[in-house]
């Protein structure tokens, strides 16, 4: 008799979206986080929350210029603050110092 083997079972994880969260970004007023990732010397970005025509909630990119968020944010949005934060760091990759 040979012994059976079962594949794990997999499910969908589950994450708490009623509070918006990043390790590296660092919420400075309502709707508006900095993010400065730990190997970074300055911050590479500001994320806002916003709403879009339908009422959902989106999360726009900024970079950080100079000392201060652009005024005109990166083309996408996005439905998280987690992926908005990660975004920025894909884009930005080996200019993150």
């Amino acid at each position: 008799m040979t012994p059976q083997h079962r594949s794990p079972v997999l499910s969908e994880l589950q994450y708490d979206q009623t509070r918006q969260y990043h390790p590296f970004a660092r919420q400075v007023r309502d709707g508006e986080w900095l993010v400065q990732p730990p190997t970074s010397k300055a911050p590479i970005g500001v994320v806002r929350s916003q709403y879009r025509a339908d009422g959902a909630l989106e999360f726009a990119v900024y970079s950080w210029i100079a000392g201060s968020a652009s005024t005109v944010p990166f083309d996408e949005t996005h439905p998280t603050l987690f992926h908005a934060v990660s975004w920025l760091r894909w884009r930005l990759g080996a200019r993150i110092s």
